[in-house]
């Protein structure tokens, strides 16, 4: 999967799993399964365990990587 990113990846997951995905114009993940972002609580990508730095379109995945979505 050369050039996937996390979002690309979250999308072919939205597909096979049939749960709602809501992302804003900047690219954040703002809804996942109708559980949307709040003033206290949002959804967060992390890679391997570590938190991005980055928007989930611009952090490319590679073979082996774990993506967890946190809702926090």
């Amino acid at each position: 999967n050369a050039g996937m990113t996390i979002l690309s990846a979250l999308r072919v997951s939205q597909t096979a799993g049939s749960f709602s995905l809501v992302v804003n114009r900047q690219g954040e993940v703002t809804e996942i399964g109708g559980l949307a972002n709040e003033d206290e609580r949002a959804w967060h990508a992390y890679r391997n365990g570590a938190a991005l730095t980055e928007l989930t379109g611009h952090t490319e995945v590679s073979g082996g990587d774990r993506i967890v979505f946190r809702y926090e």
